[in-house]
């Protein structure tokens, strides 16, 4: 995350095509180090069930749990109003016209933010309850976009959304971690694929939404929009009790999905 943005940059500006040969050869890379993992890793399955009867099963445990939609439904908000903050930061770089390296700087940002944030997140999750760092995590984002909307210069949304990276790492460990504690092993491969697809269903509106805000009620009022939205997601976590009292990791045996 630290050299994809600005390196990204570098080889846009040697020319459009770049980028994607230069990650066509970092798949290649991945492929070929794949073929020297031995063993054979594939899970044993008892049943004979099809893909359609797995993702039924995985969406039927996942909609029988209220505490696990209200998680989904607060994150599906927080990652549709960080993408679009980040891509409304990139459209207006490029509008202004600053250089491709330059925009890269912004996933460099975040990815400063997170590594610093991976460096405590075990210390945060062992000590702090879970509940207490998802609304934290909410807090902190729709305060850094109150921050960014008041004022969008680029020295003050770059630190704000870094910021905003210190508690991803902590809360991505602490729900994960609590998702595999309660979700059952035979199953959890099948609720893990739903759970991805709900946390990334809104994602793909980020730039549309980014580009429209940006048009019609400038750079602020989409920081604000998003703010908004990231809003909604704190309030779906502060007004859901079993999200508020989620315990610490020692704890999540008494966790009822």
């Amino acid at each position: 995350s630290l050299v994809s943005g600005p390196l990204g940059g570098v080889l846009l500006a040697w020319g459009h095509s770049v980028p994607f040969i230069g990650q066509a050869l970092s798949f290649l890379v991945m492929w070929l180090t794949n073929q020297r993992i031995g063993g054979s890793h594939k899970p044993e399955r008892t049943d004979r069930s099809s893909a359609w009867q797995d993702l039924r099963t995985g969406l039927a445990f996942v909609g029988s749990s209220r505490l696990i939609v209200a998680i989904c439904g607060a994150f599906m908000l927080l990652n549709l109003a960080m993408n679009g903050a980040v891509i409304a930061t990139i459209y207006s770089l490029q509008l202004a016209g600053h250089r491709p390296e330059v925009i890269g700087l912004v996933t460099a940002a975040l990815g400063i933010g997170a590594l610093l944030g991976a460096v405590a997140a075990g210390w945060l999750v062992k000590r702090v309850p879970t509940g207490a760092l998802i609304l934290a995590c909410m807090v902190v984002f729709t305060a850094a976009m109150g921050v960014i909307t008041a004022w969008p210069e680029l020295g003050v949304v770059l630190p704000a959304l870094a910021v905003v990276m210190l508690t991803g790492p902590a809360v991505n460990a602490a729900v994960g971690g609590l998702l595999m504690h309660v979700v059952p092993n035979e199953l959890m491969g099948r609720v893990q694929a739903v759970l991805m697809f709900l946390a990334m269903l809104l994602a793909p509106l980020s730039p549309a939404l980014a580009g429209w805000g940006i048009g019609l009620v400038g750079l602020g009022g989409t920081y604000a929009s998003f703010g908004v939205i990231g809003a909604l997601g704190l309030l779906t976590c502060a007004g859901f009790r079993p999200i508020r009292s989620l315990p610490r990791m020692d704890r999540w045996d008494e966790v009822l999905v």
